[in-house]
């Protein structure tokens, strides 16, 4: 694939995206966060789109843990429990006491597409089959312009935003952040349509 098809393929997807500023960065620097209203019909897409390759469909898909690239990667059939919608048992922290193991939410639109692209593998077989541990990142750069964490950041502010009034508690727990105030470095979710609606109401 050239990259003229590959910029056909960038320019499809960027209605689905906006920027905002890269977590931990104080150089100005942007992330292409996932819109939250659209959230759900991204991955859709994505999955159902022929252009792109079954690995990077693979990882988009499990990128909707709000995972780290490097959990992902290493993550096998035997974690996924498509049934309650989730991944078990992901290594987080590795401490010489003890590991910090979590399980984390799938998004239940990618369910089926997973269901189908393990029925070949093995329990004890990885989910992911790239050829060197660079290729991650630069499909993700190729296909849509954005990098691994994009997708962290994004299922972060998708998750505050359906989760209104405990967001930051559970997402706490649930990326085993030992302190609320990482939650706050990511709750910078899209206002626009709620900046619209109170004019709207107030007109």
């Amino acid at each position: 694939m050239n990259n003229r098809i590959f910029k056909q393929i960038r320019d499809r997807y960027e209605h689905f995206f906006r920027v905002s500023p890269k977590v931990n960065s104080s150089l100005g620097k942007y992330s292409k966060i996932i819109k939250e209203d659209f959230y759900a019909e991204y991955f859709q897409t994505v999955l159902a789109d022929p252009q792109i390759d079954l690995e990077t469909k693979k990882l988009v898909a499990l990128l909707t843990t709000g995972l780290r690239i490097t959990e992902v990667m290493h993550l096998k059939v035997n974690q996924l429990n498509l049934e309650a919608i989730r991944v078990e048992r992901v290594l987080i922290l590795k401490k010489r006491k003890h590991d910090l193991r979590l399980t984390k939410p799938l998004h239940p639109v990618v369910i089926e597409f997973l269901r189908s692209a393990i029925a070949n593998k093995g329990n004890d077989d990885f989910i992911l089959e790239f050829p060197n541990r660079h290729q991650p990142f630069r499909r993700l750069n190729r296909y849509f312009g954005t990098g691994c964490h994009d997708y962290r950041h994004s299922f972060i502010s998708y998750f505050l935003k359906k989760n209104k009034n405990q967001g930051l508690e559970k997402i706490t727990a649930i990326q085993g952040w030992s302190n609320v105030s990482m939650a706050y470095t990511y709750s910078n979710v899209d206002t626009t349509t709620e900046v619209d609606n109170f004019f709207k109401e107030a007109a």
